[in-house]
């Protein structure tokens, strides 16, 4: 029988945490290998871990709502046959677990304890062996060294060779506020899971990019006509967001500088030569922004449907992880939501470097001539995108091309369907 630590394994790219939401199991109890063991919530979405053996629960590492990181030990097994082949770094070990006696070999009892040693993922430790910092002398408050510790000693001993990059990556350390003599009754919830994320996700894009944002209104008369066909010809509701998402693609075609994203660390722009589009969506843990694969190759109607099937998994927090990468250039549907609202001024889904956002579509006068007022359909758009690479000529060009497809009822249809 061998003890069999198991790690939380990689569950998606770019997902380092996660909150241990539920145990299925219990210390002592027995599983089988691909039964539940727990689920975790990301930043993105809560995801079931299999049992990875046959065997015995000897202790589960993290209470139901503990944070842990990739590679962190979350349960420990006794079992017949240990699991092999693993990519998350678990393994079996003979070495007792935390705060236990330690037989040496002089025979007497020492006690292990996991305060005694620098709780670093491996990949962190590297990066502070590569960079020549001593991860043993790292003071952090959260009890794990992370990259941006090893980054914030590098700055502050002046190893960082580049003032540049300094600046070009700074971090979103900020002093914390405390609210502890509230005026009247409060209720606290914690910030944690998804909403936490979203937090760290906003201070990140707004530190590191200069967001500069313009706002737009044009004819929303073809636009409306081109959907309303579409429904008649294919017996379904497109939807506004769909149709936005198609048409955006020969404008990003055009000017390849907006379906781009900025690799800090290398110093460069990485233009993308394919067209995965995400699209804001509102859930009950917050905003989360779903990815349409390849929207260029797809139909209108295969874009739609992937649209609602991705929105409707991530308000039930059932979107699987995939689906929410490789996002190449984001778009944002605010007409639903504010019947009072014109245009908002979107936050980057850092590292793409423009977002854009579809104000409600409404009737507004319109001149028609010098001397005679109408009432037309307008839509109002609004564009933000990161002023380190995409100069307003730029922006501006580039909604000039969107703008023009969306207005000009027969070229959008030739666009949007085959």
């Amino acid at each position: 029988m061998a003890t069999y630590e198991f790690r939380l394994p990689d569950i998606g790219e770019g997902l380092h945490e996660a909150t241990v939401l539920e145990w299925y199991v219990d210390p002592d109890g027995t599983v089988t290998e691909d039964e539940p063991l727990c689920d975790v919530e990301t930043e993105k979405a809560v995801v079931e871990i299999p049992a990875p053996c046959d065997g015995t629960v000897t202790d589960l590492r993290v209470d139901a709502g503990g944070r842990v990181e990739v590679g962190d030990v979350i349960a420990v097994f006794e079992t017949d046959e240990v699991p092999t082949g693993g990519t998350d770094g678990s393994e079996a070990t003979t070495d007792p677990p935390a705060d236990t006696p330690v037989t040496g070999a002089n025979g007497g009892g020492q006690t292990y304890s996991e305060t005694e040693r620098v709780v670093a993922m491996p990949s962190t430790r590297r990066y502070a062996r590569r960079h020549d910092v001593d991860i043993t002398a790292i003071d952090t408050e959260h009890g794990r060294v992370t990259r941006n510790d090893v980054d914030r000693v590098r700055t502050d001993t002046g190893r960082d060779s580049s003032t540049r990059k300094a600046i070009r990556h700074p971090t979103t350390e900020v002093t914390p506020h405390s609210v502890e003599d509230p005026a009247g009754p409060t209720t606290r919830e914690p910030l944690a899971g998804v909403r936490k994320r979203i937090s760290e996700r906003m201070v990140e894009s707004k530190t590191i990019v200069p967001h500069v944002s313009s706002g737009y209104e044009s004819d929303a008369g073809a636009f409306l006509a081109v959907k309303n066909r579409l429904d008649e010809r294919y017996d379904t509701d497109v939807g506004h967001t769909a149709l936005l998402m198609k048409a955006v693609v020969p404008a990003l075609e055009a000017h390849p500088v907006m379906n781009a994203a900025v690799d800090d660390r290398a110093d460069e722009l990485v233009k993308k030569e394919f067209y995965n589009i995400g699209f804001a969506t509102d859930t009950d843990d917050g905003l989360v922004v779903p990815v349409v694969d390849d929207v260029d190759e797809k139909s209108i109607v295969e874009v739609a449907r992937t649209v609602r099937r991705h929105a409707e998994a991530a308000r039930e927090g059932t979107l699987a992880p995939s689906a929410l990468r490789g996002g190449t250039f984001t778009v944002s549907n605010l007409g639903g939501y504010d019947e009072y609202g014109r245009y908002g001024t979107p936050i980057i889904n850092y590292p793409q470097v423009a977002i854009l956002a579809l104000g409600p579509i409404t009737n507004r006068p319109v001149a028609i001539n010098d001397s005679d007022i109408g009432v037309r359909k307008r839509m109002t758009t609004s564009l933000s995108f990161d002023h380190r690479v995409v100069d307003g000529t730029d922006a501006t060009e580039f909604m000039t091309t969107l703008l023009s497809l969306l207005e000009d009822r027969d070229e959008l249809l030739l666009t949007v369907t085959p």
